[in-house]
């Protein structure tokens, strides 16, 4: 299927080693692996390797809040180490140690160039470290937020229990508004998007940087623009209390003509001028393009993508009596799966990470397949490490599938459509 070349990149040297997770850059560049040794002292058992470069060993590292920039140039994570009766954390950028904190949690800009992290210490009071540098302190910090062009931040704060949406480490006046609906993202060209409302003439109001518009309602969920910057798609209510989907084009808002009891997943075309959504009614859930539903019902719709052409799109699905993670030894019936223009594929436990190659040709997405009943003893406690490795990971190109292993990473498309994955086999990456 186009794609059996193996390098192997990370070697297990050492018998009894167990592989937690492994991580890699967008680009395909940096793999991170985190490993523990059970026979070690309890202080040096966790270690992270990247690129084969073996890191110092720690008591505990959390795996999974690490994060590699997607130049595939830096990589943090988080450390925890016990002082005495207390622990602390840190975090480890670049395999050197940051500050000590009570806890930490971190993320990358879009150029990879910046690092912020959220911390909260003993006592309950957060605060955000930006390039090093603490902000301002707060009762609590949450909603962390880089622009797309990595200049701008947004997070929300909270003192004496009132939330305040904070830009680039300064509170946004609430004395302006009466009441502020935070999204905590930005528009394409890196603008913070809120709405507002003023009570004394009952409006309410957009605001995208420094530009207000008066808005006819409160926008539900977190507004979707185009690739474009030109629109704006968002979640609405109509006055017979469902859900709509509305397009905002300068000062012209434009809702579909569909009203649904949930819409989620609003997603554009690369061209922006395609918009697709799942919605549902009941217990049928349905993908809308451009306004039109199709005719495939299914009980949920997750990941929509849509071609870099614009012609094509995907999405998993799932049917009634699909394994449901919720209910213990269920089993699976139906599974999860994915649709590509309305085909479905093979089911599966678990599907996810979809992505269109350059050339829009070709769909890969990451799969697991095994046991269901095991699949659920091992997500509700009941399994170990043993039971897990009893299912199988792959990845399908087209419906068509890869080599089964313990673990893999999401499918990454090269520019010349070259396909890139990596892979756990028990002893290797």
């Amino acid at each position: 299927i186009g794609y059996t070349k193996e390098k192997t990149i990370i070697q297990m040297c050492l018998e009894g080693l167990r592989l937690e997770d492994f991580i890699a850059s967008k680009n395909g560049s940096t793999v991170v692996a985190f490993f523990k040794d059970p026979s070690a002292d309890i202080d040096e058992q966790d270690f992270a390797i990247v690129n084969n470069d073996r890191h110092k060993r720690y008591r505990y590292i959390k795996e999974w809040d690490a994060a590699i920039s997607p130049d595939g140039k830096n990589v943090a994570y988080r450390v925890v180490e016990s002082v005495g009766s207390q622990e602390n954390e840190f975090i480890v950028l670049n395999n050197q140690e940051g500050k000590r904190y009570f806890n930490v949690g971190v993320i990358f800009s879009p150029d990879g160039q910046r690092i912020a992290y959220v911390v909260r210490e003993r006592g309950n009071k957060g605060f955000v470290v930006l390039d090093g540098k603490e902000g301002p302190k707060y009762d609590m910090v949450s909603d962390i937020h880089f622009s797309p062009d990595s200049k701008n931040i947004t997070y929300k704060a909270t003192i004496n229990y009132t939330p305040f949406l904070i830009l680039n480490n300064e509170i946004i006046d609430p004395k302006k508004y009466d009441a502020i609906r935070p999204f905590f993202t930005f528009s394409q060209d890196s603008k913070l998007v809120y709405q507002g409302y003023k009570k004394t003439d009952d409006e309410i109001f957009l605001i995208i940087g420094e530009r207000e518009t008066k808005f006819p309602h409160w926008i539900i969920d977190i507004p979707v623009f185009s690739p474009d910057g030109n629109k704006m798609a968002y979640k609405g209510k109509n006055n017979e209390g469902d859900f709509v989907v509305a397009i905002a084009t300068g000062n012209k808002i434009q809702a579909h003509k569909g009203a649904y009891e949930d819409i989620d997943a609003i997603t554009f075309s690369p061209n922006s001028e395609n918009i697709a959504y799942s919605a549902c009614d009941g217990e049928k859930c349905f993908l809308v393009i451009n306004g039109v539903r199709e005719k495939k019902y299914y009980n949920k719709i997750n990941d929509i993508v849509l071609s870099p052409d614009s012609k094509s799109f995907a999405y998993s699905a799932v049917k009634e009596g699909e394994f449901d993670s919720s209910s213990y030894g269920k089993g699976a019936v139906d599974g999860e799966f994915v649709v590509i223009n309305q085909q479905e594929g093979k089911h599966y436990l678990r599907v996810n990470s979809l992505v269109f190659s350059p050339d829009s040709q070709k769909v890969a997405y990451r799969v697991l397949d095994g046991d269901p009943d095991i699949y659920a003893r091992f997500l509700w406690g009941g399994g170990t490490d043993d039971l897990k490795n009893d299912l199988r990971e792959s990845v399908v190109v087209n419906n068509i599938e890869g080599e089964k292993y313990l673990n893999v990473t999401e499918p990454i498309f090269l520019e010349d459509n070259t396909l890139m994955y990596f892979a756990y086999d028990g002893s290797n990456i």
